[in-house]
C-alpha cells in the first residue's frame, strides 16, 4: 500500500537548477529486445542506509550483476568529475576512463546478457553549483527505481558506531569537508538531493518505490519480496543468506578508485562479511551524544526524510 501522492511538501527545488534543460545527449528507455529481456533497477540511497547489503541479496544469482556507485565515483575521480577533493588525498589519480558516458554504456552493454541492479547515491547526478544541468542524461530511461530512505538521527548514530570500531584519520574528515564546501552543500544536502531526484523521477513518468530501511532491516523478506514484484525479479531465499567475504563478489562491477577510498572508511565490511539478511531492530536515533552541527544536520534533513516517507511503501 502506498499513502496517496496529493500532500506532498513543495518539490525541494532549493539545491537550484531548474529540472528543465536541454539534454548533452538522449537517454534512450530500453530498446532491443535483448535489453528488454531483462532488469534494470537502481538502488538510490544515502550512505549508511543498508544499500550494499540489499545490493548483495538482489545479485546474489548468476543471472544478475551488479554495478557499485560508478556514477558517484565518475562524480569523484572521474575526468568529468565535479569535486577534486579525492584526487591526490584518497585516490592517487584520476580515472581517465570512468565518464558519465562510459557508465551509461557499461549499463545498456550488460543489460544484454544479465539483469542489472546499480547502486548510487542521487548526489552524483543531480544539479551542483558547478554543474547546473545535472547529470541526469546519464542514467538510462525506463529502469525500476527503489529509493531507500532512513532517519537522519538513526543515520548519524550509525556513522559513530562505524568511527568508533575504526581509527579515521584527522585528514580524512578535513578532506570529507573540503568535498562538502566545494560542491555547496553540507551532509543535510543528501537528503534533498534523494527527494529532488525522486520527484523528477516521477516528472519524467519513471517506475519509483520508496523503501524506509527501518522496514528493510525488520521485515527483510516481506520487503525483499514487494522488492521483486515491482521489479519483475524472482524471489527467493538465495536473497537470505551468502558466503561472507572480505572482496567484492565476482559479478559486481567496482570502481578501481573505490578500492583505494575503501581502507579509509570500512564502509562496506559489514556488507561484505555478514553471510545474511538478518532480521534486526534499527538504530534508535538518539541524540543526546550529538555534536551541534550533527544536530544541525538532522533538522535540516527531516522534512525531506518526512516528505519521503510519507510516500513510502508499507509492509
Amino acid at each position: 500500500m502506498v499513502r496517496s501522492f496529493e500532500k506532498h511538501i513543495c518539490r525541494p527545488d532549493d539545491m537550484s537548477p531548474s529540472l528543465t534543460h536541454p539534454p548533452t545527449y538522449t537517454p534512450d528507455r530500453l530498446g532491443s529486445e535483448n535489453e528488454k529481456d531483462h532488469k534494470l533497477i537502481f538502488i538510490w540511497a544515502l550512505p549508511r542506509t543498508r544499500s550494499t547489503i540489499l545490493l548483495r541479496a538482489l545479485t546474489n544469482t548468476s543471472d544478475t550483476e551488479g554495478l557499485f556507485e560508478p556514477y558517484w565515483y565518475a562524480h569523484n575521480t572521474g575526468p568529468e568529475r565535479r569535486v577534486s577533493a579525492m584526487i591526490g588525498t584518497f585516490v592517487k589519480e584520476v580515472d581517465e576512463k570512468l565518464t558519465y558516458t562510459y557508465v551509461y554504456d557499461m549499463i545498456h552493454e550488460k543489460i544484454r546478457t544479465h539483469n542489472v541492479v546499480v547502486k548510487d547515491f542521487p548526489l552524483s547526478v543531480v544539479p551542483t553549483v558547478n554543474d547546473l544541468q545535472g547529470k541526469y542524461d546519464a542514467v538510462p530511461r525506463g529502469a525500476k527505481h527503489l529509493f531507500l530512505i532512513r532517519d537522519p538521527a538513526m543515520v548519524i548514530e550509525s556513522w559513530h558506531i562505524l568511527f568508533a570500531n575504526h581509527v579515521i584519520e584527522p585528514w580524512v574528515a578535513d578532506a570529507c569537508r573540503r568535498g562538502a564546501e566545494e560542491l555547496g552543500h553540507d551532509d543535510h544536502r543528501a537528503f534533498a538531493a534523494l527527494a529532488k531526484y525522486y520527484f523528477y523521477l516521477k516528472r519524467m513518468n519513471e517506475d519509483t518505490m520508496i523503501i524506509d530501511t527501518k522496514d528493510l532491516a525488520e521485515r527483510p523478506k516481506a520487503v525483499l519480496s514487494k522488492i521483486c514484484d515491482f521489479t519483475g525479479l524472482e524471489y527467493g531465499e538465495h536473497m537470505m543468506s551468502w558466503d561472507s567475504r572480505k572482496d567484492f563478489p565476482a559479478n559486481w562491477y567496482c570502481p578501481p578508485t573505490f578500492l583505494e577510498l575503501n581502507p579509509y572508511f570500512h564502509s562496506c565490511d559489514v556488507a561484505l562479511q555478514s553471510c545474511e539478511f538478518r532480521v534486526s531492530e534499527d538504530r534508535t536515533g538518539d541524540t543526546s551524544d550529538f555534536e551541534e552541527h550533527e544536530l544541525n544536520m538532522v533538522q535540516l534533513a527531516r522534512p525531506y526524510f518526512l516528505q519521503l516517507k510519507a510516500l513510502a511503501h508499507f509492509f
